[in-house]
C-alpha cells in the first residue's frame, strides 16, 4: 500500500509542476492530506490488529487460508451464498 500511496503523491507533484492553476494544485495538497489520513488510519488498523491477535484468525485468517491451493478439502462441500472463500466442515 505504501508503494501505492507514493506513486499517487509523485503523480500529484507531477500535476503541480505541470499545472499553474491555483485551485488544482490546492487540489492536489487537499488530496495529499486525504492520503496521509488515510495512510495513517490504515497502519493504525493493521498495528491493532497485529496486538489484538493472530493474523491466522477472522477475515486476515479465511484470506490466507482462500489463497493457499489446498484451501478447500475436495470433499467439503461450498455454503450457499458464501462464494468460494466459505466452506462448510
Amino acid at each position: 500500500m505504501r508503494a501505492q500511496l507514493a506513486d499517487v503523491r509523485a503523480h500529484l507533484g507531477e500535476i503541480r509542476v505541470l499545472e499553474r492553476r491555483a485551485h488544482v494544485v490546492r487540489q492536489t495538497r487537499d488530496i495529499e492530506i486525504v492520503l496521509d489520513k488515510y495512510e495513517q488510519g490504515f497502519l493504525a488498523v493493521v498495528e491493532l490488529q497485529g496486538r489484538r491477535g493472530s493474523h491466522q484468525s477472522g477475515l486476515a485468517g479465511l484470506l490466507e487460508e482462500k489463497a493457499r491451493p489446498s484451501a478447500r478439502p475436495s470433499n467439503a462441500p461450498a455454503r450457499a451464498g458464501c462464494g468460494s472463500i466459505c466452506w462448510s466442515w
